[in-house]
C-alpha cells in the first residue's frame, strides 16, 4: 500500500502496527482493467433480463460502486457502454420477487415451503408442500427442484406458476446424493426420463451453419453430409423439448430417429395442417 499506492502509512512501534498519517479522500479498492469493467457491465446487462428477481438492482449497484472507486484511473461511462452493448430476448418471464426471495431463503436454510400451484394445462391451483433443494434458470425460465412430500419424489416447479408461498418452520436435510446436473442429465432443457434415446436430425445447408455455430448439448455429434448439409446426433432421455426445437427450424430440419420422435412430429404437423385447414 505504501509503495504501490503511495498511501500515507507509517509504522507505530508502540502499537506494533501501521497507521494512516493523514485522512484519505479516496481509498483505492483494487486494480482492475477496462476490459474487466466491460465484462462486469456485460454480466450486469445479462442479469437485467431477469427483472423481478433480487439480482437486477444489487448487481447494478455493485458495478456502479466499483466504477466509483476507480474514478481517475480510466474513463468508461455506463452511457457509452449502454450504446455499445445490449441484450435482446424475445421471451421474458417476470417472477414475483417475494416468492423468489422466500424460495432462496428456504433453499439456503433447508426449510420446507407450501404454495398453490397451477401446472401447465390445469385450470385450478392445488396446494403443494416442498422441500426445496435447488433454484435454476433454464432458457429464461426459473425453476425450483425439490422433494414433493405428497408425490414422494423430486419434482420441478416453475416459479411463475406459484402463488401464496409460505416458508415453514419445518427443516429437512438435503440428500447428499442430490445433484441438479444429474437431475437434468439427458434433458434438452428440463424434461428428462430414465432411458437414453439416440436422436438423429438432418439439417439443410442453410440451417447447418447456424447449428454448427452453437453448442446445443454435451452429447452432440455433427456429421458432414453432401451439399453442405449435416446430421446432428444427440443422446437424450426425453423427446418432449427436442420435438419443439426441430419444428422451430421449419423445413430446414427433419427428424430421422428414433421412430417415436418421427411419429410425434408427423402427428404435430398433421394436427397443425388440420387446424389451418379449418380456418
Amino acid at each position: 500500500m505504501q509503495n504501490r499506492e503511495g498511501m500515507p502509512i507509517e509504522y507505530d512501534f508502540s502499537r506494533h502496527g501501521y497507521y494512516l498519517t493523514e485522512k484519505l479522500a479516496d481509498f483505492p479498492l483494487l486494480q482492475i482493467s477496462e476490459g474487466e469493467i466491460v465484462a462486469l457491465f456485460v454480466a450486469q446487462r445479462a442479469m437485467a433480463q431477469y427483472r423481478g428477481t433480487p439480482f437486477e438492482q444489487p448487481l447494478r449497484v455493485a458495478c456502479e460502486k466499483l466504477m466509483e472507486g476507480l474514478k481517475g484511473q480510466f474513463s468508461v461511462a455506463w452511457g457509452d457502454l449502454d450504446s455499445a452493448i445490449s441484450f435482446r430476448n424475445i421471451e421474458t418471464n417476470p417472477v414475483d420477487i417475494r416468492i423468489f426471495k422466500d424460495l432462496s431463503f428456504a433453499v439456503q436454510h433447508s426449510r420446507e415451503v407450501v404454495f398453490d400451484y397451477c401446472k401447465l394445462g390445469a385450470k385450478h391451483f392445488e396446494t403443494r408442500n416442498l422441500r426445496p433443494y435447488h433454484l435454476t434458470c433454464v432458457n429464461y425460465q426459473w425453476y425450483v427442484l425439490g422433494h414433493d412430500t405428497l408425490r414422494k419424489e423430486v419434482r420441478r416447479f416453475v416459479l411463475g406458476r406459484m402463488q401464496s408461498l409460505h416458508v415453514l418452520e419445518t427443516t429437512f436435510s438435503r440428500p447428499k446424493h442430490f445433484s441438479a446436473d444429474k437431475f437434468f442429465k439427458g434433458s434438452f432443457g428440463v424434461f428428462s426420463g430414465d432411458k437414453p434415446i439416440e436422436i438423429r436430425i438432418w439439417f439443410s445447408s442453410f440451417a447447418a451453419r447456424l447449428v454448427q455455430e452453437r453448442h446445443w448439448h454435451h452429447s452432440q455429434e455433427i456429421q458432414q453430409l453432401a451439399n453442405d448439409e449435416i446430421e446432428l446426433k444427440l443422446t437424450l432421455t426425453s423427446i418432449v423439448e427436442i420435438s419443439r426445437w426441430i419444428l422451430s427450424w421449419g423445413d430446414h430440419a427433419k427428424a430421422l430417429a428414433p421412430v417415436e420422435l418421427v411419429d410425434s412430429i408427423k402427428k404435430t404437423l398433421h394436427e397443425s395442417i388440420k387446424r389451418y385447414g379449418a380456418a
